[in-house]
């Protein structure tokens, strides 16, 4: 068996593979002829095979590393905008403290609102992916 890789300078060079484990399988009849109608797209059912338990579980790992990193990034940004709220809110209570009218005050609760809600959704579907 021969697998191609690219090497210095965009050429393909062909690397020989040589497979030495043999899986068996037993199948009934309708089974094997549903293996062949799907693995009639790959060069052989070996071939099918290997691509369905391999190359497909192969993808789904990177896809899933990127998945938690974009996880990752979402949850830096929302701690990032949680800080900027504790700050307003820390400035605001400075400032009823000290008995300054303050009517901004008011604009700042949707945005906590929003920002509580925001936060609520993102952690409901994170669970949902993460059961699924």
């Amino acid at each position: 068996m021969e697998d191609s890789a690219t090497g210095a300078g965009g050429k393909k060079h062909r690397i020989k593979i040589n497979r030495t484990k043999k899986v068996e399988l037993r199948l009934t009849e309708a089974e094997y002829a549903l293996l062949l109608i799907h693995a009639s797209e790959h060069k052989t059912v070996s071939d099918f095979i290997r691509h369905c338990c391999l190359e497909k579980r192969n993808k789904k790992l990177e896809k899933t590393k990127d998945f938690v990193k974009t996880v990752q990034a979402m949850t830096f940004e929302i701690n990032a905008i949680g800080k900027n709220i504790n700050q307003i809110a820390r400035y605001s209570n400075l400032l009823l403290e000290k008995k300054v009218k303050f009517d901004s005050l008011a604009l700042f609760n949707p945005i906590i609102t929003q920002y509580t809600s925001t936060l609520l959704k993102f952690e409901q579907t994170l669970k949902k992916v993460l059961n699924s």
